[in-house]
């Protein structure tokens, strides 16, 4: 290779950099205005955002402006109505005297106090009428008339003119025990000043007033209630459908509007001048500084694309570089912000342990099930229950079934794998609840197929045999075979028992499904109790029926039946435990997921594989029990919907409760 193709094989042909410049200057001009957009953005959100808080400011001190000065003039109105009032008092007492009427107006800070008479004539006043003068016009039954004809007691008159000057007065009125009126007034020049401060009007123009406001509104569906100085027409709900959007969601809204030839940025808030009184409040912000920032920013982007042109290898790297950097770390803070957020959320309780044994991190879940803390060791028991489920397993804790899975972790900063270990316990509790449930009926599905086949196979010649033993004795009656009679005898009978096996079995293999209809609960235990009393007794037991107050007249839906024999059959095996003394309590109970009954005995109790394997078929741990009872009662539960569930009292004895759903109680 000559040294001259070294060179052009070396450094890019001219041609190509014409071609290459102008392509990275494309893509360096699109990144500018890229950028220039998403600063564009920012900046309108920003601008956005603090006019949506100028608003709201500004939108609540129109609404104290305006709350304050009806607070003051209630306060006024109050004070004016109980002169009043005191008045009125004094002259039905017979102690008001006209002489003194000045100076009771003076010591209650009043302007002037009027009496007049249910006419509208004025009978005494507080200052002597000038060359003659009659009643002021605003004492006669034009403005009295509501107060004269006794519609009401009270009266507020307001802001009244003076008859002589220009001062403005305030005036309430009050009815005379024996008919008429007593008028008081206080000179209203401070109030009427405060009320030209404080007003609405006043406090929208002084807000105005800032030179980055365009205008302020304030509106509601009939029109403008207060407007800024400057603002000539005003928008209706109708011709600006927005505004009515405001008004009935009570959602903000921010817009760019043209107004008076430029561009404005309006935010419209809901604004309830008083509690019945929603209006809309409307702030036209002025966008100099905007305009002057996107300018800026615009000369920032022009100078920058001339000195990439200058520079533009340099610069194209130097972006590249700190584009991919900002891109990778921001993708990095996400992943690691995701990443924590599912672990924190996840289901399955999570722990990450050093070599020591020191937990490194955990989620909520572990914090809760495991009391697992940062920077301290595993509980000793929780840690001695994971030593055997190194590779996984199954872990039970606090009643609960885990399943564990563990994997050991690559260290930190080269630490070897092993130095950190992850944990993941799965709460299988319910899976395996519902698995062990799922295989219990489908054996259980099995057993009565299989019971219902075999039954029918052996009942009809159990029935045969039953027949011919009937015919024998019949034909040895006529004998005096008294031996043979006595066998035939005992057969009729074992075959009388083995029907009425054969009856558990088909009961157990097709559940009866009675009509279903409201049963009282109370009538079911009273029958229980007329029929179990004397046996009871008789072996010494006690038998209680009871209901608590929340089980007065409850009824459920059920075959009265069936349940009356689920019932015997639980008080049976019940006083069967006793074997003697002892007690047998039935309770009816309501709750607010349904109701139950429950029958409870002080016998030993349930073994703990009875416990596990009570409800299942031919399981028992009576000689010369069929293992029947608890299946088909439990079948018949089941058949309603309902549930069978066996428990020890920790008193001691044996529980059975019978749970029945909120659907079916009436």
């Amino acid at each position: 290779m000559t040294p001259h193709l070294a060179t052009a094989s070396r450094f890019p042909a001219p041609r190509l950099l014409f071609f290459l410049f102008p392509l990275l200057t494309v893509g360096f001009g699109w990144l500018l205005y890229h950028d220039y957009r998403g600063t564009e953005l920012e900046l309108r959100r920003l601008l956005e955002a603090n006019a949506f808080t100028l608003a709201e400011s500004l939108a609540r001190t129109a609404a104290f402006s305006l709350e304050s000065y009806e607070l003051l003039q209630d306060e006024t109105v109050e004070r004016l109505t109980a002169s009043a009032r005191l008045v009125a008092h004094l002259e039905a007492d017979g102690r008001l005297q006209a002489t003194k009427l000045g100076a009771l107006a003076e010591s209650l800070g009043l302007f002037r106090i009027h009496v007049v008479d249910r006419t509208g004539r004025l009978v005494m006043a507080s200052h002597p009428l000038v060359d003659g003068a009659t009643a002021p016009r605003d004492l006669g039954p034009d403005v009295l008339g509501p107060l004269l004809g006794g519609q009401v007691a009270e009266l507020v008159l307001g802001f009244r003119d003076s008859r002589f000057g220009e001062r403005k007065r305030f005036a309430v009125a009050v009815a005379r025990p024996g008919g008429g009126a007593v008028v008081v007034n206080i000179d209203a020049a401070k109030l009427d000043a405060y009320r030209r401060q404080a007003g609405l009007g006043q406090a929208v123009a002084s807000m105005a007033a800032n030179p980055d406001i365009a205008y302020l509104v304030i509106q509601d569906e009939e029109g403008p209630v207060s407007v800024s100085p400057g603002v000539t027409a005003v928008e209706s709900f109708d011709e600006d459908p927005g505004l009515r959007q405001v008004l009935e969601s009570g959602r903000r809204q921010a817009r760019f509007v043209a107004r008076d030839g430029r561009e404005v940025l309006e935010v419209v808030v809901l604004l309830a001048l008083r509690p019945d009184y929603p209006t809309v409040f409307r702030l036209g912000m002025n966008l100099d500084f905007y305009r002057g920032q996107i300018q800026a920013l615009q000369r920032r982007e022009i100078l920058a694309g001339v000195a990439f042109v200058l520079v533009s290898g340099l610069l194209v790297g130097l972006l590249t570089t700190v584009q991919n950097y900002r891109y990778l770390h921001s993708r990095y803070l996400q992943t690691l912000a995701l990443s924590g957020h599912i672990t924190e959320h996840m289901a399955e309780a999570l722990v990450v342990v050093d070599g020591t044994g020191q937990v490194v991190h955990r989620n909520r879940k572990a914090a809760e099930q495991f009391a697992a803390v940062e920077g301290e060791p595993l509980s000793p028991e929780l840690a001695a229950a994971l030593a055997d489920a190194t590779g996984g397993g199954h872990l039970r804790w606090a009643d609960a079934l885990y399943q564990v899975h563990r994997q050991d972790l690559p260290g930190i900063e080269g630490a070897p794998v092993g130095s950190l270990s992850m944990i993941l316990l799965r709460d299988v509790t319910a899976q395996r609840a519902l698995e062990e449930q799922l295989e219990r009926d489908r054996r259980l599905a099995a057993v009565g197929r299989t019971l219902a086949a075999v039954t029918h196979e052996i009942r009809n010649p159990l029935n045969a045999l039953s027949m011919s033993v009937q015919t024998l004795q019949r034909r040895l009656r006529e004998t005096a075979d008294t031996r043979s009679q006595d066998t035939l005898a005992v057969i009729r009978e074992e075959i009388q028992r083995l029907d009425t096996l054969i009856e558990e079995f088909l009961v157990f293999a097709r559940p009866p499904a009675g009509a279903r209809r409201p049963v009282a609960v109370v009538e079911l235990l009273d029958r229980l109790r007329e029929l179990f009393a004397a046996g009871a007794a008789a072996q010494g037991a006690v038998l209680e029926v009871a209901q608590t107050p929340a089980a007065d007249g409850l009824t459920v839906r059920a075959d009265a039946e069936s349940l009356f024999r689920v019932l015997v059959n639980l008080v049976k095996n019940s006083l069967e435990a006793l074997a003697g003394p002892g007690m047998v309590r039935v309770t009816a109970d309501r709750a607010s997921a349904g109701a139950s009954l429950t029958v409870r005995d002080t016998g030993p109790g349930f073994s703990p594989e009875a416990l596990q394997r009570g409800l299942e078929p031919f399981f028992t741990t009576r000689p010369g029990g069929t293992g029947l009872g608890l299946s088909i009662s439990a079948e018949v539960a089941r058949a309603h919907g309902w549930r069978l569930e066996l428990v020890n009292d920790p008193a001691g004895g044996g529980v059975v409760k019978i749970l029945i759903g909120e659907d079916d109680l009436t």
